[in-house]
């Protein structure tokens, strides 16, 4: 089963999916770009600074895709628990222009068999990133601040995408952890039982 943890910076995302990773026994893959150029972190930053240096959204989600489509392909029979996917490269990188791409990796790899959108606030998403780092520059930048929802949902609507949206404004880490379990359980139950009505 491949799980894809999705939401804007400060929602929790690597905390959650680290916690799939501990209880459900998932493998948790942060970065695939980095295991397929066999690279380190620092490697694929500088890779990724040159791309972005050019203006061209369509350069940057297909980069960003290669590893998307890897990791689909090469896990689609474990269970994978993914810190971001697509929604994350669409949200920044998703335009109309962009939009073939998204569209034929979809249709040629595949997608999550859930997506779990963490939800929360702006002033919300910086206070934790303040808590994790107060020199981080995500503080700073007013795309990073900004929340646009929307344009997720609408992503996941449009291409059929199975998905539950949790808003974490009110919840403690732990209710976030649970619910997000709970949902990977009943998905996972759902897929069992389509699956043996193929057999």
């Amino acid at each position: 089963m491949v799980v894809a943890i999705e939401g804007l910076d400060g929602v929790g995302k690597t905390t959650v999916a680290r916690a799939i990773e501990k209880r459900l026994g998932f493998t948790y893959i942060k970065n695939p770009l980095m295991e397929l150029l066999e690279v380190d972190y620092e490697h694929l930053m500088r890779v990724l600074d040159k791309t972005y240096e050019y203006d061209n959204e369509k350069l940057k989600a297909w980069l960003l895709a290669v590893g998307e489509i890897y990791v689909i392909s090469q896990y689609k029979n474990k269970n994978i628990v993914l810190d971001r996917h697509t929604l994350l490269n669409y949200y920044w990188h998703g335009t109309k222009d962009s939009d073939p791409i998204f569209a034929i990796a979809q249709e040629l790899f595949g997608i999550p068999d859930l997506t779990i959108i963490l939800f929360a606030s702006s002033d919300i998403r910086m206070n934790r990133i303040r808590k994790r780092d107060i020199n981080d520059p995500d503080l700073f930048d007013p795309d990073k601040i900004n929340n646009n929802y929307k344009k997720l949902e609408e992503y996941v609507i449009k291409n059929n995408i199975p998905y539950e949206l949790i808003d974490t404004d009110d919840m403690e880490i732990e209710a976030v952890i649970k619910t997000c379990i709970e949902n990977i359980t009943y998905r996972r139950h759902i897929l069992t039982k389509q699956i043996k009505a193929m057999i």
